[in-house]
């Protein structure tokens, strides 16, 4: 746990000097953030449910964000502004990525039976612009750029810049 935490620290000084990462560590709410989620990720995964659960209503309380004990975040998680950031249960979100202020990720419901309960898969250098939401059990590839307020139903290739609600993939050369 430890190591994720260094390299979440890491992604948050932008460079070296103990300074900078003494400061970040006692300032940043955005850190603070990545700190709650890996400890009741730790309580989660030692099945300390009430402990996990205590952490996730703490977060949700002190920064606005609300991510559920369950969900699976990379080393190198980077939130600047965590305020209405949610992200659900099952969700698998990959190493070295940021999230935007605002963003969805969870589940999509089809019909009043909420018998879809598929959870994004989010790869490696992924950034979330504002609002964005990811929703059902798409798939989005390593090296993507999710617009602000975009919204993802289908599975994105690596190294898409998504755009638009719903969704489209801007192509590179467009840009």
């Amino acid at each position: 746990m430890f190591e994720i935490i260094k390299e979440d620290l890491e992604r948050f000084a932008n460079g070296p000097g103990f300074l900078n990462k003494i400061k970040i560590s006692f300032t940043s709410i955005g850190f603070t953030t990545v700190i709650l989620i890996r400890l009741q990720s730790f309580f989660y995964t030692h099945k300390l449910i009430f402990l996990a659960y205590l952490l996730h209503h703490w977060n949700l309380i002190t920064t606005g964000a609300d991510v559920l004990p369950g969900c699976k975040i990379g080393a190198g998680l980077r939130i600047d502004h965590p305020v209405g950031i949610v992200i659900g249960a099952g969700t698998i979100i990959g190493q070295n990525c940021t999230i935007m202020q605002g963003v969805t990720i969870g589940v999509k419901h089809i019909d009043r039976t909420f018998n879809d309960h598929k959870y994004p898969i989010i790869g490696d250098n992924v950034s979330i612009g504002s609002k964005a939401s990811i929703l059902g059990g798409v798939y989005v590839g390593s090296n993507s750029i999710i617009g602000a307020h975009a919204v993802v139903t289908k599975d994105a290739s690596a190294g898409s810049n998504l755009v638009g609600i719903p969704a489209r993939e801007l192509r590179r050369d467009k840009l």
